[in-house]
């Protein structure tokens, strides 16, 4: 069964054809540069805000069609975020936590206090998971 996936982009932006082209030469397309620089050129209001972090000032394609000033969907981004970032932090805890258990449970060594934390954070073990574990360990 042969299934489509449709996404609409621009033609200007086009960098190939997954299907008849080399990722190579979509990469390399002379147009993935001058995309990718947009990126980084963002307004003025997004480069105070609060949820920076977390939209990189949206889509340079729909700040374009915003006229080249704010992500098309910021305020609904901005909505959602104020809603639901909080949340989604605790729920990561949540997460984290239950999977850091499960790997006390089995026995796992954990990393030194300055080797990179086993959550793929990418971070050092100190500055993430490493209070965490203490916690786990000393309320069993």
């Amino acid at each position: 069964m042969l299934i489509h996936v449709i996404f609409f982009i621009h033609e200007d932006y086009k960098l190939g054809n997954i299907g008849t082209d080399s990722l190579e030469s979509i990469i390399n397309h002379e147009r993935m540069g001058a995309f990718l620089e947009k990126k980084p050129a963002l307004p003025e209001q997004c480069q105070s805000c609060e949820f920076l972090s977390l939209c990189h000032g949206g889509c340079p394609r729909t700040r374009e069609d915003n006229g080249g000033g704010v992500e098309y969907f910021c305020e609904s981004y901005r909505q959602f975020f104020k809603y639901a970032h909080e949340r989604m932090l605790k729920l990561s805890v949540i997460v984290k936590r239950r999977q850091l258990d499960q790997l006390i449970q089995r026995g796992m060594k954990f990393p030194g206090r300055n080797g990179m934390c086993i959550c793929g954070s990418m971070k050092k073990y100190k500055y993430c998971c490493e209070s965490i574990v203490k916690e786990l360990k000393a309320s069993q």
